[in-house]
């Protein structure tokens, strides 16, 4: 028997595609259309949206900063935040911010919550350039 979490919702694609042989938006739905729209939260700057400023992230405030504990800390709150106030379908179990061992000026933003409707854990990752375009070399 199939499984149906359509009380999860559903919304535009992202990026938004159209198919032309529906002649239709393609839509997602339940936890990849929370996963999308984490990755659209994380991706917005506060204030870009004209008649919701607050929505978003605003992690651009934060590029070229030293990746030191109290950067990582007000990234994790500024996150912490956004998921509280932006989408609660989920209930936030953690967020740890953690530099790319590889690539200094990548911080990996690892989130763990979990689906409040199915109560199904699932974690999500936002890579972060903190000197992206910079061309800095050691």
């Amino acid at each position: 028997m199939k499984r149906s979490n359509t009380f999860l919702g559903q919304g535009w694609a992202f990026p938004p595609a159209f198919a032309r042989s529906l002649n239709a938006v393609l839509l997602t739905s339940e936890e990849e259309n929370i996963r999308e729209n984490l990755q659209i939260l994380f991706s917005t700057q506060q204030g870009e949206r004209i008649l919701n400023e607050g929505y978003g992230v605003s992690l651009l405030s934060f590029v070229f900063s030293t990746p030191d504990g109290d950067l990582i800390t007000e990234i994790n709150e500024s996150i912490r935040n956004a998921v509280l106030f932006y989408e609660p379908r989920i209930q936030l179990n953690d967020v740890s911010t953690v530099v790319d061992e590889k690539n200094p000026a990548l911080l990996n933003i690892s989130i763990d919550y979990t689906v409040r409707t199915t109560n199904s854990r699932q974690n999500y990752v936002y890579p972060f350039y903190i000197n992206e375009g910079t061309n800095l070399k050691k």
